[in-house]
């Protein structure tokens, strides 16, 4: 496991809540697909429906969401064929693509 890229997206996520002059820097529509989005996944990973997430994804979706960027950053392009609407919601939350960034 990455565990930089994983400790990453939950510090990420605690400085979003952070009021602070960064505060709420996740645009909030995108957060809010973000937060329709991750119970439905972590569903599915708990009835075995996708084997792309590892087990440890469906804990909560704070863990959800480290698992998830740990993926979108290294494994872009299975990511992208699999979960796209994930992955974009993912890209406007981090401000990044690392699949045009391999291009």
């Amino acid at each position: 496991m990455p565990v930089g890229l994983h400790e990453m997206a939950h510090a990420l996520e605690l400085e979003n809540m952070i009021e602070n002059e960064e505060y709420q820097f996740f645009p909030t529509q995108v957060q809010q697909r973000w937060k329709q989005l991750a119970p439905y996944y972590i569903e599915s990973i708990k009835r075995g429906e996708t084997d792309f997430f590892r087990e440890y994804a469906a804990t909560n979706v704070r863990e959800f969401f480290a698992v998830a960027v740990e993926y979108f950053f290294e494994n872009s392009a299975e990511f992208q064929r699999q979960h796209l609407e994930l992955y974009e919601v993912l890209v406007s939350l981090l401000n990044q693509n690392p699949l045009r960034l391999a291009a």
